[in-house]
C-alpha cells in the first residue's frame, strides 16, 4: 500500500500578502514609480500653491500730466487690487493700449470747486480711463474697481450735495489680443521642449540598450556624426512641427500674425534656436540617466520647472518675487517672449536679440556639459 504524502495547500492570504510586499518593494525601487507617484504630484502642488492668485494685481497706468495727489488718488493707491503704474511716457502709453499690453490708462484733473454744505466747499476732479479694445478683460475689471471707488467718494458726501468727482471713459482701438494669441506661443514652445527632451533621450538610450552604438563604432562613421544626424533630423522635424501648429492656430483660431510671412519665418528661425537649445537638454539628460528608469524621471525633472515657470500657462508676475527673477531667464520663457514679441507686437526679428543671446548662452552651457558627461555605452 503506497502512502500518499499529504501536500498542503499553501495559505491563500498569506501569499496575497508576500504578492503585495513585493509589488510595493518593486515599486518603491522603480524611479520612474517613485517619480510619478510622490514628485509629480508634490509639484503640481508646490507650484499652485506658490500662484499668488489673491494678491494679484492690475496695473493701472497714471498718465505723466494726471494729479497725483487728492482724495481719489490717494483712494486708488490704497486698493489691494491696483498697482498704480506712473513711469511711462505718452508714447509708450499709447503704443501700449493699441497693442493690448496697457489695459487702462488714469488721468486726474481738478475742476474747480463744489460747495457740499453752508460754508464747506470741497474741490471736483474729473476722472477720465482710456481702455484698450486689445485687453477687454483686464480692463473690465480695472474700470469696475475705479467705478466703486468713485461711488464710495461721492456717496460719502451728503447725499443732496453734488458729486465730487466726474468720471468718463474711451476706448482706444488697436489690436484685439484673443486668448490664443497668449496660448499659442507658449504651446509652441512646449511642443519644442517636450519633442527634445523625449525625443532624443529615449532615442540614444534605446541605442545604448541595443547596442546600436557599439555596431555604428565598427563601421568608419565618426562618433559625433552618429549625434550629429540625430539632432539634425530632431530639427527638421521640429521645424516642420512648428509650422504646422502655427498653421492651425492661423487658419483654425486667427492667431494673430502681425507681419504675415515675415512672422512666420521669423518664429521658424526663433524654432531652430530654440530646438538646438532644448536638444542639448535632451543629450545632457542621457548623460546623466544610467537606465530608462532613471532617464524618466531627469527629463521630468527638466521639462517641469520650465512648463509652469515659463508664462506658458500662469502669468510670471503671480509668483512669489523671489521666483520671478529664476522664471524669466528659463529657456522655455525666453523662447516664449520672443513668439509673442514677433507674433503680437510685431517686431522684427532683430528685436528678440536679448532672448537669442539667453537662449543661445544656455546652449553652450549645457552642450559643455554634455561633452564632458556623455557616455557612449
Amino acid at each position: 500500500m503506497v502512502n500518499k504524502k499529504t501536500i498542503k495547500k499553501p495559505r491563500q492570504f498569506v501569499a496575497f500578502l508576500a504578492m503585495t510586499k513585493a509589488s510595493v518593494l518593486m515599486t518603491l525601487r522603480n524611479p520612474t514609480s517613485l517619480f510619478f507617484n510622490f514628485l509629480f504630484p508634490f509639484i503640481f502642488i508646490t507650484i499652485f500653491g506658490l500662484l499668488n492668485w489673491e494678491n494679484a494685481k492690475f496695473d493701472l497706468v497714471v498718465k505723466p500730466n494726471s494729479m497725483k495727489t487728492g482724495i481719489v488718488y490717494e483712494a486708488l493707491q490704497k486698493v489691494d487690487a491696483l498697482n498704480l503704474v506712473t513711469d511711462k511716457n505718452e508714447e509708450q502709453i499709447l503704443d501700449g493700449l493699441k497693442k493690448g499690453q496697457v489695459a487702462v490708462t488714469l488721468d486726474i484733473q481738478e475742476n474747480g470747486t463744489v460747495n457740499i454744505a453752508p460754508g464747506v466747499d470741497m474741490p471736483v476732479y474729473d476722472v477720465h480711463l482710456d481702455t484698450s479694445a486689445g485687453a477687454p478683460q483686464a480692463a473690465g475689471s480695472i474700470t469696475s474697481i475705479v467705478n466703486a471707488v468713485v461711488g464710495q467718494i461721492n456717496a460719502s458726501v451728503s447725499q443732496n450735495a453734488p458729486k465730487i468727482v466726474n468720471e468718463t471713459q474711451s476706448v482706444v482701438e488697436g489690436r484685439k489680443y484673443q486668448q490664443i494669441d497668449f496660448i499659442l506661443p507658449g504651446q509652441l514652445a512646449f511642443a519644442l521642449l517636450s519633442n527634445a527632451l523625449f525625443g532624443i533621450s529615449f532615442t540614444i538610450m534605446m541605442y545604448k540598450k541595443n547596442l546600436i552604438l557599439k555596431r555604428y563604432f565598427a563601421t568608419p562613421v565618426r562618433k559625433f556624426n552618429i549625434l550629429g544626424a540625430e539632432v539634425l533630423s530632431k530639427t527638421l522635424i521640429a521645424i516642420l512641427q512648428s509650422a504646422i501648429i502655427i498653421a492651425a492656430g492661423y487658419f483654425l483660431f486667427h492667431f494673430t500674425l502681425a507681419n504675415g510671412w515675415v512672422t512666420v519665418l521669423s518664429m521658424l528661425v526663433l524654432s531652430l534656436v530654440g530646438i538646438i537649445v532644448f536638444l542639448a537638454f535632451g543629450l545632457l539628460a542621457t548623460s546623466i540617466a544610467k537606465n530608462e528608469d532613471s532617464l524618466t524621471p531627469i527629463t521630468q525633472l527638466f521639462m517641469m520647472p520650465q512648463l509652469f515657470l515659463s508664462g506658458a500657462f500662469f502669468p510670471i508676475e503671480n509668483f512669489p518675487k523671489i521666483i520671478q527673477p529664476i522664471a524669466h531667464v528659463l529657456p522655455m520663457t525666453l523662447l516664449n517672449e520672443a513668439f509673442k514679441k514677433v507674433a503680437f507686437e510685431g517686431v522684427a526679428l532683430s528685436a528678440t536679440l536679448p532672448q537669442i543671446g539667453g537662449l543661445l548662452a544656455w546652449g553652450v552651457g549645457l552642450y559643455i556639459l554634455v561633452l564632458i558627461l556623455f557616455k557612449w555605452e
